[in-house]
């Protein structure tokens, strides 16, 4: 892997623009529930699909510094295109790093890498997660073991504990951790490590916001979408209910983002459908 994490934006400027019909639709609604980010620096993780890519746009389109977080090169130009065509938007930093395969001191290179950049880090929403179908857990291949517990767990503590002086230096840093409930819940058999590691990724949302609360003022939060149509979601019930909410809905952005604002007591999880 490259050491030269952050790409430098200018070198997309000439690429031609992903196609996407939903992002007016999902503009339009934005429009109707304005946030102003003006003020942060937000990083994002898995921010080019699925929910994080909604998020991405999101917070880009209500102002925000967004520093997205993905393991492909590709799918980020493609992100920074669409980003840059949205009213006022700023120019996105892109970190294209490997969850699944970065070491520490990877994480210690970005940090090193977003000072010269950004003056704090007002947010991390730790979106990205793995899934490599259902297992039961004595029979889960070693790589697909190791892999969900690396990227569903360790990187997500290893950014924040890199990124942990960018944050000190905002005045309300937050993180928000995606959940998934429905996998670690009770007669949840054969989601493997999965579920343990996002079980254990909103124990970490608890202990975060006791040791640093105070100390810190850092805030931590869990969000749980339910069953949207991912696919994550997909890779484990390809038939289920046609009805699940599409991930570029405004409405799961918005609830997740108003999170920013704080408005529940330091380590709660919040059902991100119908937060406020």
């Amino acid at each position: 892997m490259n050491n030269d994490f952050i790409v430098k934006p200018e070198i997309f400027k000439n690429t031609p623009k992903a196609d996407d019909i939903s992002l007016p639709q999902l503009l339009s609604a934005l429009n109707e529930a304005p946030q102003d980010l003006s003020h942060r620096y937000i990083l994002i993780t898995g921010a080019t699909r699925g929910i994080g890519l909604t998020l991405s746009y999101a917070a880009a389109a209500y102002g925000a510094s967004v520093i997205l977080l993905d393991n492909s090169i590709a799918a980020l130009e493609n992100t920074f295109n669409q980003i840059m065509t949205l009213p006022n938007a700023k120019e996105p930093l892109l970190l294209p790093i490997d969850l699944a395969g970065a070491n520490y001191d990877h994480y210690v290179i970005a940090h090193e890498q977003l000072t010269a950049h950004i003056p704090h880090l007002d947010s991390i929403i730790h979106n990205a997660a793995h899934f490599d179908g259902l297992y039961a857990l004595l029979q889960t291949p070693p790589d697909t073991l190791i892999k969900q517990i690396q990227v569903n767990y360790t990187a997500s503590i290893w950014l924040t504990q890199t990124l942990f002086p960018l944050l000190r230096q905002s005045t309300s840093p937050t993180l928000l951790f995606a959940d998934h409930e429905e996998a670690y819940a009770k007669n949840t058999a054969y989601w493997s490590t999965y579920a343990g590691s996002k079980s254990a990724l909103m124990q970490a949302v608890k202990q975060i916001a006791l040791e640093h609360g105070d100390s810190a003022n850092l805030f931590a939060y869990g969000y749980n979408t339910g069953w949207v149509n991912t696919q994550l979601a997909r890779a484990a019930y390809p038939n289920a209910d046609a009805t699940w909410p599409d991930p570029m809905s405004a409405s799961i952005a918005q609830n997740i983002l108003t999170l920013l604002d704080r408005p529940y007591a330091n380590g709660h999880i919040i059902n991100a459908m119908h937060a406020l």
